[in-house]
């Protein structure tokens, strides 16, 4: 019978308990997950590192997150505190926009009457 992947118990047990790995107070739970239903007793300990390596992403995940967070509510503050705001940020990029639709408007009336004197002469 195969038995890749699959380890006993008291062996998955002995070995997290004598890795002093953080998952130890889990250790009924998930060996109750991950038993193999074909052979009671035995553990699929593939599964149950794949599992935890999946937790250890989604929580690297989370704390990124989290400090992407932290850090762009402190670039808020700092900015708030200089007397800068994104509503402000939002004013004035809509107020250079208009300048500059102006300015176009301003450059295309005086390239017209440029064409207009010349045509005239």
């Amino acid at each position: 019978e195969d038995m890749d992947g699959k380890l006993h118990l008291s062996t998955l047990n002995r070995i997290i308990l004598k890795s002093d790995l953080p998952i130890a107070p889990c250790l009924q739970v998930l060996n109750k997950k991950f038993e193999d239903e074909a052979k009671p007793g035995f553990t699929n300990y593939e599964y149950l590192v794949r599992y935890l390596q999946d937790r250890r992403m989604e929580e690297a995940n989370n704390s990124v997150e989290e400090e992407d967070d932290i850090l762009r509510d402190e670039a808020e503050d700092i900015l708030e505190q200089r007397g800068w705001s994104a509503h402000e940020e939002t004013v004035q990029v809509q107020d250079e926009n208009l300048r500059i639709n102006k300015n176009e408007k301003l450059e295309n009336l005086a390239t017209i009457m440029k064409e207009k004197e010349q045509h005239d002469k």
